[in-house]
Order: structure tokens, then C-alpha cells, then sequence
């Protein structure tokens, strides 16, 4: 769980009060855009991805955008899978493409995202590139915060698997001392409320 660690001692993992893209308030935030700054990260990242999906078959990858697109890049480089690109919106010009990259039609991508929560920004992702022709039947997700992407995608039938879910991040934190008993208490009733 060195990367849990790394996360925290780089403030990737943040605790006071943050107001999140949804207008709610939340005793936790966290920001993966941070790790691009971090090439020894980024790697590392890349390589719990690559052992949490060695056995599923997939033809490239695609990160959703935009901090899944560095984490994706990283993978690619490192265990040589095609990468895909999908802009948030169309070109006007040239080509007019959604999504760049060398793909042929019906082959299987996987979905790389740095954080779920509700799974709407990565459900968006996944019925885009369905859209262009990819079939997608997995994501990986950095963290799950565990407040319904799971069960989002799983309507989209496709599959989510996190590196870590945000129980185990702060169960961990906890037990290293890095957080107060009152952050984790903070932030566990936090969870346990619908979004």
C-alpha cells in the first residue's frame, strides 16, 4: 500500500472541507492531477494498474479526460498498449473526431479513470467510445469513493475495479497515524450518506 502513503505525503489526499463538482461539502478531497507532476509516481501508478488487469483482454487504452490521460499515457509507454484519445468534445475542423488515435471498429478498450464517485463522468466516456465502434467492458478506476459508480457501470455492463477504495485508503491512514481519529470518524459518516 505504498502508493496509499505517497498519496497522503504528497497532499494528493486532502482533509478539511472541500465543496466537490456536485455543490456538496465533503471532509475529504482528492486530487490526482497532482501525480502528473511525480514521473516515479505516475510509473508506479501504472504499474498497479498493469497487475490489477494483466488478465483481461483488451486492445488499448483510453484515460478518461482529463488526469485519465496521463495515468493512461504512462501505462501504455510501460506495458505497450495502444492509447486513445477521447476529446470532451468534437472537432469542428479537420477531421471532425471525437476520438484519435488507430482503433478498428469492435475492439475492446479499457477505460482508465483516476476517481469514481457517482460514475457519471466515466459512464460518459464509456457510451461515447461505444459510439465510435470500441466495446468497452472494463474500467479501472485509481479510487472508487465507493458512492455508486460501481452500480452505475454495472447498468452499462461493464465492470469496474479500483486500486483502492476509499475504506481502505483511510482504514490505512488511520492505522498509520496519518490522520486523526476524528478525520476518519469525519469522513466515514460522510460516506455513509446518500449523494
Amino acid at each position: 500500500m505504498q502508493l496509499i502513503d505517497c498519496f497522503y505525503d504528497l497532499g494528493i489526499i486532502k482533509f478539511g472541507s472541500f465543496e466537490l463538482k456536485s455543490k456538496i461539502v465533503s471532509p475529504f478531497y482528492l486530487d490526482l492531477r497532482e501525480s502528473i507532476s511525480y514521473p516515479e509516481v505516475l510509473i508506479n501508478i501504472a504499474i498497479a494498474v498493469e497487475t490489477k488487469v494483466k488478465n483481461l483482454t483488451f486492445d488499448s487504452v483510453l484515460g478518461v479526460p482529463y488526469t485519465g490521460i496521463p495515468i493512461a499515457s504512462a501505462f501504455s509507454i510501460l506495458f505497450k498498449k495502444p492509447l486513445l484519445l477521447m476529446r470532451k468534445e468534437r472537432k469542428t475542423y479537420g477531421t471532425k473526431k471525437l476520438l484519435e488515435g488507430v482503433y478498428k471498429k469492435g475492439s475492446n478498450v479499457l477505460i482508465i479513470e483516476d476517481i469514481t464517485t457517482t460514475g457519471s463522468s466515466v459512464k460518459e466516456t464509456v457510451l461515447a467510445a461505444r459510439k465510435e465502434g470500441l466495446a468497452v467492458t472494463h474500467v479501472i478506476s485509481l479510487i472508487d469513493r465507493e458512492q455508486g459508480a460501481q452500480d452505475a457501470l454495472k447498468k452499462e455492463n461493464c465492470q469496474l475495479t479500483s486500486l483502492f477504495s476509499i475504506h481502505q485508503i483511510l482504514s490505512q491512514l488511520m492505522n498509520a497515524k496519518k490522520i486523526s481519529q476524528e478525520h476518519y470518524e469525519s469522513a466515514i459518516n460522510f460516506l455513509r450518506k446518500p449523494l
